[in-house]
């Protein structure tokens, strides 16, 4: 059912949206500097601020200057980064990891355990459940505390069911309630977000570039055997009908190149570009390549992906042979995003930010091959502000994803 927008409750809860959008955005506000820049009265911003102080959502902070005209000097404020609490896990089959955040992503407990073997995913869920309890014995935090969950997992999910669905991950193979699984340690009304990695991945870089959450945006994360993405229209992240959307990694490519590695011509993306199936390749071929710099690690089975980037960056021509390879493989995915969702950005995580901007150039030449009409006013292609960062970023993707709801949530406070 569509509601009324122009009605007193809708107007009002739109305006308290607004306000602590812009308050978590640019930190410390006055009432007046929210009123210009929401362009909601003076009055109505005064009367909103001091419900959301009332409800502990904002703060008083100290006094900011008078204006040129005198007075009294205006209260400054801002968004309680404390008011709620953001839990950020990963489910796997052989690890579980939790972080406890509060609302400006600055971590107060943040734990990794990693199995020598794999587990079930009933047992994998009570590893993740002793792993969140731990972390509220060493926070003090209660569940009333926590605002917002999220779970990050290397699958493909529904969100809407807060479900891992249809997969093979090691022992694990069928449809599995994580939602439903970790409920009970939480209050009935905390969102519990299940999502899959390079979602939250993708979504983190809104933090990054603010105004990003006015276009759109396509994510690439390589990480390690792992390659998926983010669609962000607008500043929300797409999941589909079908819930692929993202699920980047999972493309099969008919590349045309003869890559002894692979077997045939057709491959996911993911087994074409990932950090084994760089090394695979300069394995398979580098023994033709002795005057290549990576020859002597070749040889002597010591090659890493540190020592290719190097190369690469260093102008070694076999380098150059296994670089265009992947960039070839990136380009022609980027090409099929381009004919479906038209991104103005396109923004590359992990593994890739080594080969610096020569890897970035790479693209752009092979890109104008594919799309001859877009150039680099019309297409940005930038490496991830995150780097070597870039495993944690879904942490700050979880948190912004979270805190969004909550702002969403808030009026409902008042």
């Amino acid at each position: 059912m569509k509601t009324d927008a122009s009605k007193p409750k809708n107007i009002k809860e739109n305006n308290v949206r607004l306000i602590l959008t812009r308050m978590y955005e640019h930190k410390e506000m006055t009432a007046q500097g929210l009123s210009d820049i929401t362009g909601i009265s003076k009055t109505t911003v005064n009367k909103l601020v001091t419900d959301l102080v009332g409800a502990g959502i904002i703060l008083p902070v100290r006094k900011g200057n008078s204006t040129s005209e005198g007075g009294r000097k205006p209260e400054v404020y801002r968004f309680n980064e404390n008011y709620k609490y953001v839990v950020s896990t990963e489910l796997h089959d052989d690890s579980t990891y939790c972080c406890i955040m509060n609302l400006n992503c600055e971590i107060l407990y943040n734990y990794m355990e990693e199995y020598e073997e794999t587990y079930e995913f009933e047992e994998a869920i009570e590893k993740l459940r002793e792993n969140i309890r731990k972390g509220f014995s060493e926070t003090g935090l209660q569940a009333s505390d926590i605002g917002a969950v999220t779970v990050s997992c290397s699958a493909i999910v529904d969100e809407d069911k807060g479900t891992i669905e249809n997969i093979t991950i090691g022992s694990w193979e069928g449809t599995f309630p994580v939602l439903e699984s970790l409920a009970d340690m939480f209050c009935e009304n905390t969102p519990i977000i299940v999502n899959n990695i390079a979602r939250f991945s993708g979504y983190a870089e809104l933090q990054k570039q603010p105004e990003l959450k006015k276009e759109r945006v396509a994510t690439l994360l390589f990480w390690e055997d792992t390659v998926g993405g983010c669609i962000v229209r607008n500043g929300v992240y797409e999941n589909g009908a079908n819930h692929m959307v993202g699920e980047i990694g999972h493309i099969v490519l008919d590349h045309g190149w003869n890559y002894k590695s692979m077997g045939n011509a057709s491959a996911q993306f993911e087994n074409l570009v990932n950090d084994k199936a760089i090394l695979k390749y300069a394995y398979e071929n580098g023994m033709q390549h002795k005057k290549s710099v990576l020859y002597p690690a070749i040889k002597s089975k010591t090659l890493t992906l540190d020592d290719v980037f190097d190369a690469y960056c260093g102008d070694d021509e076999f380098a150059a042979d296994i670089m265009d390879r992947s960039a070839y493989c990136i380009a022609l995915v980027m090409h099929y995003i381009i004919m479906i969702y038209d991104p103005k950005y396109f923004i590359l995580q992990g593994i890739y930010y080594k080969a610096g901007d020569k890897f970035i150039n790479t693209l752009y030449q092979m890109i104008k091959k594919l799309v001859p009409y877009h150039s680099e006013d019309t297409l940005i292609i930038a490496h991830s502000g995150f780097k070597e960062q870039y495993k944690k970023a879904f942490n700050v993707g979880a948190c912004l994803y979270a805190v969004e709801l909550l702002i969403k949530r808030c009026f409902d406070t008042l």
